[in-house]
């Protein structure tokens, strides 16, 4: 398994949160 450098895991937590904020917004639209 190869290291993640703090920034690479900062990069990913972002890109998840975007991800669940994206998921939740679709779920306010589509109500």
């Amino acid at each position: 398994m190869e290291e993640k450098t703090e920034e690479e895991i900062e990069r990913e937590h972002k890109r998840w949160r975007k991800i669940n904020e994206d998921k939740k917004n679709t779920k306010e639209v589509a109500k």
